[in-house]
């Protein structure tokens, strides 16, 4: 984690913080509707997430990061960077314990791809370090806020 840049993780930390506190909201013993909407926070959070993370690959292709033209716009990084757009979109029409099921299973996809792309010079090898514990945390406390 020594070559994450600082400024990487720390907004990864703020950013994993809601999982964590959404997932401790659903699981204590408070009014069922406080918890109902801890639940659907973590869904919306979730997949605006996931939206995010395909975003990067957007903005990585544009900027031509790892290409040797300096063309990224290329039609499978493009391509890609959408796919998880649909996947959030998705989760939205889902029952809540499938959406988060859903979401949990799209974060270990793109965790995949993310780890791809580092290692082919599409993007930074420190996303891969970073992504790593945020995705554990991420995927972790969706399913377990799908039983709660």
């Amino acid at each position: 984690m020594t070559q994450v840049p600082r400024p990487a993780l720390i907004a990864g930390a703020v950013g994993i913080a809601p999982f964590i506190i959404f997932t401790a909201i659903a699981w204590l013993p408070l009014e069922q509707g406080i918890r109902l909407l801890a639940l659907q926070s973590l869904i919306y959070y979730g997949a605006l997430t996931l939206v995010f993370l395909g975003a990067v690959h957007w903005g990585l292709a544009i900027a031509g990061f790892g290409d040797a033209e300096g063309s990224g716009l290329r039609w499978g990084r493009m391509v890609w960077s959408a796919v998880p757009f649909v996947l959030a979109f998705v989760s939205f029409y889902l029952p809540p314990r499938f959406a988060m099921i859903w979401l949990a299973l799209a974060y270990l996809g793109t965790q995949v791809i993310d780890d791809w792309a580092s290692r082919g010079g599409t993007a930074p090898l420190w996303y891969r370090l970073l992504r790593r514990p945020l995705t554990g945390v991420a995927t972790l406390t969706l399913l377990i806020s799908a039983f709660a």
